[in-house]
């Protein structure tokens, strides 16, 4: 379905418009500020960028500049005239013109072009390049190693490759690979047969049968122990497993993503990852950025949180002046969720119309 993003201050003429595009089936949204523009356009690349009739000329180039339009397309609508009826015979006219061209030119709303990217917010030079990457490991089945700090966004890279695959509509298993006892993680990982040791009555589906034609999402993989780094690797080179307890090789057709917060050769030296396991993991390395390295991300962001506890909460709270400048001017060594963290807490402690954060007093600091 062809995804559709306007900017526009008017709201009769957004009402106007979000009728007409999902009565002739596109997915549309409508912005009203440039900062509520660029998180919509970086959580799903729309297909097509319309300014409305209030934006201006310069807006539109600055904004189109700031996103960087070289993979989607751009339209000025003109003023229109008042009239409901030739507003509405102009805007359709312009729908079908979009449709038309859109069912019939090399972009086809059902190939694998156009990718959402829903959980992350953000426009910066590093975040473009994550997104590009994202879309182009995506359209493959190779193993994909994502490596970055702790907080940075590693499992929405890992679900949103998962999201923009073939196997979208089969299932996606996280496991948490630090959070496993170490004498029940061969177990979690193959299944187990009834009876193969104490405590095991029933048969039991491991992690690689539940991702079987999808996709198997190993977090924070160097807290494997050596031991079951071992049958990982048996398991991803032969493209078999064996339940514990049983005497039958199980075939399996998991597209595997692995995160590791440690720099992996790091991990290698400290007996912490089998380099035989790295190179078969990290046949596709991403590097997930820091906040610290995001430039305006951290703003954007924290400005989606306001808005989303707002919702929550139904309240019309917003960012101080001195709250902004204090997001640019902190280094957030625990990157996004430790942004998440400061937000809440703040959204929590404000009686006003404006969220005041302070990092110099926060208490986990």
């Amino acid at each position: 379905m062809p995804h559709l993003l306007l900017l526009e201050t008017d709201s009769a003429f957004i009402s106007l418009f979000l009728a007409l595009a999902r009565q002739m089936n596109f997915s549309a949204i409508a912005a009203n500020t440039p900062e509520d523009i660029l998180i919509r356009y970086h959580q799903k690349t729309p297909d097509a960028l319309l300014f409305g009739p209030s934006v201006s000329a310069l807006q539109a180039q600055d904004l189109s500049r700031r996103i960087g339009l070289d993979a989607v397309e751009s339209y000025t609508l003109h003023a229109y005239s008042g009239s409901d009826r030739q507003d509405q015979a102009q805007l359709r006219s312009l729908l079908e013109q979009l449709k038309a061209k859109y069912q019939t030119g090399p972009c086809d709303f059902q190939t694998e072009q156009h990718h959402d990217f829903a959980e992350f917010v953000g426009c910066s030079a590093p975040m473009k390049k994550l997104y590009n990457e994202i879309s182009k490991v995506a359209r493959t089945d190779l193993p994909v190693l994502l490596i970055g700090e702790s907080g940075t966004g590693k499992e929405l890279a890992a679900r949103a490759i998962h999201r923009c695959s073939a196997r979208k509509n089969q299932a996606y298993v996280p496991i948490n690979c630090s959070a496993i006892s170490e004498h029940l993680i061969e177990s979690e990982l193959f299944g187990h047969e009834k009876g193969s040791f104490t405590g095991a009555e029933r048969n039991r589906q491991g992690y690689f049968e539940l991702a079987d034609q999808g996709t198997l999402f190993l977090d924070e993989v160097t807290e494997m122990p050596i031991d079951a780094q071992t049958k990982l690797l048996r398991a991803l080179d032969n493209g078999e497993y064996m339940k514990v307890g049983g005497d039958q090789l199980i075939k399996h057709d998991a597209r595997i993503i692995a995160a590791t917060n440690r720099p992996p050769m790091r991990a290698i030296e400290d007996k912490k990852l089998r380099e035989d396991l790295y190179y078969r993991l990290g046949v596709f390395p991403i590097q997930i950025p820091p906040l610290r390295e995001r430039g305006d991300d951290a703003v954007l962001i924290a400005k989606h949180l306001v808005e989303q506890l707002n919702q929550e909460h139904q309240q019309n709270r917003s960012l101080s002046l001195a709250s902004m400048q204090e997001i640019e001017r902190y280094h957030w060594p625990g990157n996004i969720r430790q942004l998440r963290n400061a937000i809440l807490r703040s959204y929590v402690m404000s009686s006003g119309d404006h969220v005041e954060i302070n990092m110099e007093a926060d208490p986990m600091e």
